[in-house]
Formats: C-alpha cells, sequence, structure tokens
C-alpha cells in the first residue's frame, strides 16, 4: 500500500522545482507544503514503526500573507454579492425609468412636427438657409406626403416604402405631376438608402418639384 506522503509529495514536487526568493508568496507556500510533506512523513512512520519519535516536527504554520489574502477574498464576494442584489433589486426601476423617458422623447418628437404642408415647406426653406440641403429635400418629401393626405389622395403609412407610393401615385397622376411626385421619392431613396450627399442643385429640383406638385393642385399661392 502506498504511502500518503509518496502521493502527497508526488502531487507536490513539480511546484518544488525552480528556486524562487524568499518574500515571494510562492515560495512560501512551497515551503510549506514542503515542510507539510515531512510532517505527515513522520507522522505515518510513527504509526508503522513506534509509537513515538523523538525530534518529531511540529506542523507548519500558514503564513499571515495567506491569511490576509483570503480575508480580502471573502470581503471582495461578499461586495460583488451585495452590489448583485442591489441591481437585481433596482433593475425594474431602471427599465421603467427608461420606458418612460424613450416614451416621453418620443410624445415630444410627435408635437414638435409640422403639421401641415405648409409648415413642412416652411422648415424645408430654413434648412436650405443653412445648407443642410439632404434635410431640406426630406422636408419637402414630408411636405408632399402631408399634402397627399390631406387632400385623401392616399394614406400615409410608416409601413410602405417609396417604391409602393411611387406604385400608387403613378395609377393616380400623370403627366408634369407624376414627374414632380417621382423626382421627391427618387431623392429621398437616395438620400435616406443610398446614403448620397445632396447638393444645392438637387435641393433646388425638389423645390421645384414640390412647386408643380402645389401648382397643380391648387396649392400654390398658399406656399409662398
Amino acid at each position: 500500500m502506498t504511502c500518503p506522503w509518496i502521493v502527497c509529495s508526488f502531487i507536490i514536487s513539480p511546484l518544488l522545482t525552480a528556486p524562487l526568493e524568499k518574500n515571494n508568496p510562492t515560495w512560501q507556500f512551497r515551503q510549506w507544503t514542503q515542510r507539510f510533506a515531512e510532517w505527515l512523513e513522520v507522522k505515518t512512520a510513527s504509526w508503522k514503526f513506534s509509537p513515538s519519535m523523538p525530534n518529531e516536527p511540529a506542523l507548519p504554520t500558514v503564513p499571515s500573507q495567506f491569511w490576509e489574502v483570503l480575508f480580502w477574498l471573502v470581503v471582495l464576494s461578499f461586495v460583488v454579492w451585495i452590489s448583485w442584489c442591489l441591481v437585481r433589486w433596482l433593475d425594474p426601476y431602471w427599465v421603467k425609468r427608461r420606458r418612460d423617458r424613450a416614451s416621453a422623447r418620443l410624445e415630444a418628437s410627435r408635437t414638435e412636427l409640422p403639421q401641415s404642408s405648409m409648415e413642412w415647406y416652411k422648415l424645408a426653406q430654413s434648412y436650405a438657409k443653412q445648407q443642410n440641403y439632404a434635410e431640406g429635400c426630406r422636408a419637402l418629401y414630408m411636405a408632399m406626403l402631408q399634402q397627399l393626405s390631406d387632400r385623401q389622395i392616399l394614406t400615409v403609412d410608416a409601413s410602405r416604402t417609396d417604391g409602393e407610393y411611387l406604385q400608387l401615385l403613378r395609377g393616380l397622376s400623370t403627366g408634369r405631376l407624376i414627374s414632380a411626385y417621382t423626382v421627391l421619392i427618387q431623392v429621398h431613396e437616395q438620400i435616406y438608402y443610398e446614403r448620397s450627399r445632396v447638393s444645392e442643385q438637387i435641393f433646388l429640383k425638389c423645390q421645384q418639384a414640390y412647386q408643380t406638385i402645389a401648382e397643380q393642385t391648387g396649392l400654390g399661392r398658399n406656399e409662398n
């Protein structure tokens, strides 16, 4: 039967190979394990050969650094556990607060949006003065949709694509009117789906298209 100290030495021996500084915790651990192995060897030998042996080595003491490290590990684990409990407890309140803020921002953005085609047209002119031609073209596009909705030609639906709007309008309009709708819709597609840059010339083209729509539908005098 293999003695326990032999098994213990076989497990610990890889840790006792390279020399280290005496102040190093690893060196102290090796010393402690070596002394423990010697103590275990003496104990097992005494069981086999004699009831007691002189000069029996004392059980090695654990280094103070070990207890200090163990203490801080326990403290850290406790702090982590308390933090986790607080997060679990506060999480429903944080989620509700984020939802309330998002709803408030959405409601505010809805109330701040223009409510008529004329307001969208004026917003487009304001963007053009700031040389923000992309937003100016978008405002003209929204003015077109608002005008179509006010005239009950079609219902504005956020789920519809520009292609679907254009297909519907082609069945309802002809000539210069459908050409003007096509310009505004295609530019909007290029801005928000292809991320194209918008120059002043493109904005003026969209503005002319919207004015054509206003003239053809009898709204020209209201937009000026």
